[in-house]
């Protein structure tokens, strides 16, 4: 089941790699029951909620949840940052106690002289999928685990905590937010009620002719241009953004060093690793910075926090609309 032309679209079989996937033999029916949230019963997608010890410590996500669990049920808890994350000594810490397939520690930190928490994706993922859950929570400016964190942490019920953590991750956590921007909120974003997409019918349709469009954009990537696509350049006069990034402040004392941090930031992305799909985005991004087009101001997470913040002011008029 699929839309009418939707297999012989270019970047459609780009993404699926020319290969047809079983979901395009599902019929409405059986379409919409996956995206139903999971069962331990009853609808297709069944989560086992009694899952042995040795199988809870074979997850990534798991394993290391619990870790930042008993981290945070010690003591005051963990230290948080004015800006909400996990202070550079809980991470350090976590760092060494934190194990995760795939991910390369030496490579990933290589480009940062100090690393934050959104620097560290593992602890970064984790930290917010035990938030949503309710499992953490904020407290005087520490981490600490509620009453729900404590009652999994308990044997008998730790065999549940991989369905829960799975629930929560795929039907309550915005992934768009964790992977600023990249993931687009997937796979939420298949459910809910709009048939037609916010930035078509609101943000493209207000900008064409508008005299100006200052925005946040949350972090700097080349995703910040995807907001409005093409839109952006029918704004009449300048498009001019701030967005945040983990830079230290003391990197940003001299011209010269501001702009080797930018470089580091911009480059732990690894744009290079970039699909081809998304090339037309720093070809855009390019463009539009080097005509002078948009103009880019990037601040440090603790000058002021935007963190994943979004807003827009246009004008369409010598006089704010």
């Amino acid at each position: 089941m699929v839309a009418p032309g939707m297999l012989q679209n270019l970047s459609v079989r780009n993404w699926l790699g020319d290969i047809e996937p079983a979901w395009t033999l599902l019929d409405q029916a059986s379409f919409d029951a996956l995206q139903r949230p999971p069962h331990p019963i009853l609808g297709p997608i069944r989560l086992t909620y009694d899952l042995p010890v040795e199988d809870i410590q074979r997850s990534a996500v798991t394993r290391n949840t619990l870790i930042l669990l008993r981290a945070a049920a010690e003591g005051p808890g963990l230290k948080m940052t004015a800006t909400g994350n996990l202070s550079r000594g809980v991470v350090a810490e976590m760092c060494e106690l934190f194990t995760w397939p795939g991910f390369d520690k030496a490579e990933a930190f290589r480009l940062h002289k100090v690393i934050n928490e959104p620097d560290f994706l593992p602890l970064f993922f984790v930290r917010h999928v035990a938030e949503a859950g309710k499992l953490v929570r904020r407290d005087k400016g520490h981490l600490k685990v509620t009453p729900a964190g404590q009652k999994l942490l308990k044997e008998p019920h730790q065999k549940a905590l991989q369905a829960v953590l799975f629930h929560l991750a795929l039907w309550r956590l915005d992934l768009g937010y964790l992977g600023r921007g990249l993931h687009h909120g997937w796979p939420q974003h298949d459910i809910g009620s709009r048939r037609t997409r916010l930035d078509h019918t609101v943000l493209a349709k207000r900008l064409e002719g508008a005299v100006s469009y200052d925005r946040i954009a949350g972090y700097f990537r080349s995703s910040l241009f995807e907001v409005a696509g093409e839109a952006i350049t029918k704004v009449g006069g300048p498009v001019r953004i701030i967005c945040n990034s983990d830079l230290d402040p003391q990197d940003l004392v001299t011209a010269a060093a501001a702009q080797a941090a930018l470089r580091r930031s911009w480059c732990s992305g690894k744009p290079e690793d970039a699909p081809p799909l998304a090339m037309h985005r720093y070809q855009a991004l390019y463009d539009a910075l080097t005509n002078k087009k948009m103009e880019v101001r990037v601040l440090p997470d603790s000058a002021f926090g935007l963190i994943h913040g979004k807003a827009g002011v246009l004008r369409r008029s010598a006089a704010p609309s």
